[in-house]
């Protein structure tokens, strides 16, 4: 006799928006970012969950950090170290671009940090000492984060306040903090179209076609003595099965279809009886953050990766008014302010050091061109000066010759006499 395996099942929430989860073990992993739950019997009955922290895993993850630092801190240190004793100088001995690597790594870690309510990160176990190395102290950083874990979480992470009608997203290696304005030039809109204008009652079939960008269509056949109404109601269930991300609703005189997002990614084609689709497009933000000309993807706003102040700042605007719709005030925690000095400092475009790099390789290249160039001179004077001594070797053996004749010739005219 056999029996047919089944796959563990569990339902997260209740009512409307509960869902079912499937697992091919009694594991289900990630259902909640970086949690696991193993299940051990079945049950009608609801299960409620509590994840806690774990303040110990997070302190071990700030003392790998602390020890990564410190890492780089100690090898700056031994690439541009003196000893007055022996007079031996490291290979980056009095090199300024590797000491404010080191300088910007040490600031990272002893800054203030204004959206945290402990303001420093010493408050959390994170200083220096009088050498110039991180110290973590792992029984002051689990003191606070028991006490305040948002303040503590603060201190590390990069974030925000807010004015008006902006929300903070995100922020890039190259963002520096600061309160910035945000103009909106171009209000971002919805992909929206009105089609059955005037078609108070279906007086016969009519077939509505909506196709999305990747390709999925929805056909929707208007019968006969359906109202309006009817045919929003049922374009909106056609939508809903779908997943296409549209509502229909009546307005405009018709019935008025718009997509869910805003901007470009709301993007479908229509046909409303006609035979033929057309375009129906939505519109992207534009604007600015701090002055900086910003790219727009549905309502929000992001500055470039490469700009040298706020590259990778990001908002959301929640408005769909222009001109100035609030500010951004980003503090980019110790963590980010880490990865910061580092980005600063190695990015293969215009890193310090990788320029630093760069500028001495030059150097180098240009002697090196230099000493080659006087080295072809050096052979071509050689050659010349080659030349001449033979040329003057011929010569004083000319007139050797000469004055051998000549002595021969006055010792014949001694002889005459």
């Amino acid at each position: 006799m056999s029996t047919q395996g089944e796959d563990a099942q569990i339902t997260l929430g209740t009512g409307a928006g509960s869902y079912a989860v499937t697992s091919a073990t009694n594991s289900f992993a990630n259902i909640v970012n970086g949690v696991t739950i193993t299940v051990k019997q079945a049950s009608s009955e609801v299960v409620t969950a509590t994840v806690g922290d774990n303040a110990g895993a997070i302190a071990d993850k700030v003392k790998s950090l602390v020890d990564s630092v410190n890492a780089a801190i100690v090898e700056i240190k031994g690439r541009t170290s003196y000893d007055p004793k022996t007079n031996a100088a490291a290979s980056l001995a009095g090199d300024q671009v590797a000491s404010r690597a080191a300088l910007a790594l040490q600031r990272a870690v002893s800054d203030a940090v204004s959206q945290s309510a402990l303001g420093s990160p010493g408050l959390a176990g994170v200083s220096l000492d009088r050498s110039g190395n991180v110290t973590f102290d792992r029984d002051k950083f689990l003191s606070a984060y028991a006490a305040d874990p948002t303040a503590v979480q603060r201190l590390f992470v990069q974030g925000a306040t807010t004015t008006g009608s902006v929300q903070f997203v995100s922020a890039g290696d190259r963002a520096q903090g600061g309160e910035r304005e945000v103009i909106v030039t171009q209000a971002a809109a919805k992909a929206q179209t009105v089609g059955m204008v005037g078609v108070a009652v279906i007086t016969q079939p009519a077939t509505i076609r909506f196709k999305l960008p990747n390709g999925t269509e929805i056909v929707y056949t208007a019968t006969i003595g359906q109202t309006q109404a009817d045919v929003a109601a049922g374009l909106q269930s056609a939508f809903d099965s779908a997943g296409a991300g549209l509502s229909a609703t009546l307005g405009g005189g018709g019935i008025e279809v718009s997509s869910d997002a805003y901007g470009t990614a709301g993007n479908y084609s229509v046909d409303w009886d006609t035979g033929s689709y057309s375009t129906v497009q939505g519109t992207n933000i534009a604007g600015t953050i701090g002055g900086v000309a910003a790219t727009g993807t549905g309502r929000t706003l992001s500055v470039p990766s490469t700009d040298g102040s706020l590259g990778g700042l990001s908002v959301t605007v929640t408005t769909d008014t222009t001109g100035s719709v609030g500010s951004v005030d980003y503090a980019p925690g110790l963590a980010q302010r880490l990865s910061s000095a580092v980005k600063t400092a190695t990015d293969i475009v215009d890193g310090t050091l990788v320029t630093a790099e760069a500028g001495r390789q030059s150097r180098i290249d240009m002697l090196s061109d230099s000493i080659a160039g006087y080295e072809q001179r050096l052979t071509l004077r050689e050659a010349r000066l080659k030349t001449q001594f033979a040329a003057m070797e011929t010569m004083l053996s000319t007139l050797k010759g000469q004055s051998s004749w000549l002595s021969s010739q006055i010792s014949g005219l001694s002889n005459d006499d």
